[in-house]
């Protein structure tokens, strides 16, 4: 068994925080609480900040609609190529 098997088995593999598992949703929606109800010391001196991992994971609605604005492949594959393009000739 891998290591990063045995850590998800324990529940501190990195992927605990994947926002298809119930757990991690939960996980998550509570970090993202406890930093908005922690904003308002954050912002009036009391703690310096919070650092939280829904800061840093957008909530799955989010991404969903990242993902839904990211043109198709093709269009995707033609902007890359442009920008090849445009890089060859730079130094």
């Amino acid at each position: 068994m891998s290591a990063c098997a045995r850590d998800h088995r324990r529940g501190t593999c990195a992927t605990w925080w994947s926002p298809r598992r119930p757990r991690a949703r939960r996980r998550w929606s509570a970090a993202q609480t406890l930093a908005a109800r922690l904003a308002p010391l954050v912002d009036s001196g009391v703690i310096a900040g919070v650092e939280s991992a829904s800061r840093y994971l957008p909530p799955a609605a989010t991404q969903r609609a990242r993902q839904a604005s990211l043109p198709e492949g093709a269009v995707l594959e033609e902007r890359r190529a442009r920008g090849r393009e445009r890089a060859a000739g730079e130094p």
